[in-house]
């Protein structure tokens, strides 16, 4: 994992953050993606993700998804997916984030189809440590939005 500090979010004068992937996870319903099984407490719990592909835990037990680790694997989770069925041969990279623990999560995955056999890894996970009330990410600079390219 790759750590940023002082990351600046804003319409002019911001940072950038060079990421894999511009293309964002699509937008969930509140219950679309179950990510139950990475809090091993068998506890329902669904992930939200926003049209800016920031990703929260939703339900009655949103709250036993409290470490890291698990996160993570929610956000490896949706990124599994919402990518969907992609042709032969094919590539498919995009990114979510989340917020944990006063810092923002980035993280960015393929998936890859070799012979109609889709496998799926994480290229990348980035801590801007410090940052929330993040909004989304975006290939254009604003206020609460992380810049992406």
């Amino acid at each position: 994992m790759d750590v940023v500090t002082s990351f600046a979010t804003g319409a002019t004068g911001g940072d950038v953050l060079d990421i894999k992937a511009t293309t964002l996870v699509s937008a969930t319903g509140s219950s679309d993606v179950d990510i139950s099984g990475v809090s091993g407490t068998g506890s329902t719990i669904n992930a939200d993700v926003s049209s800016g592909g920031i990703m929260t835990a939703v339900g009655t037990n949103a709250d036993t998804l409290n470490l890291l680790a698990e996160w993570i694997d929610a956000a490896e989770v949706v990124l599994t997916a919402k990518t969907g069925t992609i042709a032969t041969g094919a590539t498919s990279t995009k990114s979510i984030a989340f917020e944990f623990s006063g810092s923002t999560y980035v993280i960015t995955g393929t998936t890859t189809d070799a012979s109609d056999s889709e496998t799926y890894a994480t290229d990348s996970i980035i801590e801007l440590d410090g940052l929330t009330s993040i909004t989304g990410l975006s290939t254009t600079a604003a206020a609460n939005v992380i810049d992406i390219m």
